[in-house]
């Protein structure tokens, strides 16, 4: 992604900010690691590295680069769809995505999850992708 101009960063910063600090309550809230994507698709709190150690403790750091890869090319799907992406990771956590924009401009996205696959799970992930979707336009 090319990089910003001085007037794209003060249009931006703002939302970085308000993402970060809805990205702290939104971890308490649902119980699971969050993180901040800028528009360059990389972390902006850097919790992506932690969020796929705690999945894989053991995870060499080419694994984890391999699984901060799959989540940068889920919050671009989740750009070109406009909406939250649900999507498992390598070791089959379910995780979601939700862009957020300024203007018609992509700003960002919001990340989250490390739950376990399965039934009981499912209502409970796409309730905390619906909420991740709305939390930024408040």
């Amino acid at each position: 992604m090319s990089k910003l101009n001085i007037i794209q960063r003060r249009e931006l910063e703002p939302l970085m900010v308000r993402a970060a600090w809805l990205v702290k309550h939104y971890e308490k809230a649902s119980g699971c690691m969050a993180s901040v994507i800028g528009a360059d698709l990389y972390s902006q709190n850097d919790n992506l590295n932690s969020i796929c150690r705690r999945c894989n403790p053991d995870a060499s750091s080419s694994t984890v680069k391999k699984c901060v890869n799959l989540h940068q090319e889920a919050v671009e799907k989740a750009r070109k769809l406009g909406g939250s992406y649900i999507y498992l990771c390598f070791k089959g956590f379910i995780f979601w995505t939700s862009p957020f924009y300024s203007g018609e401009r992509f700003a960002g996205a919001l990340l989250s999850g490390g739950v376990e696959n399965s039934k009981e799970n499912n209502e409970r992930v796409k309730a905390l992708a619906q909420i991740m979707l709305y939390a930024p336009r408040k």
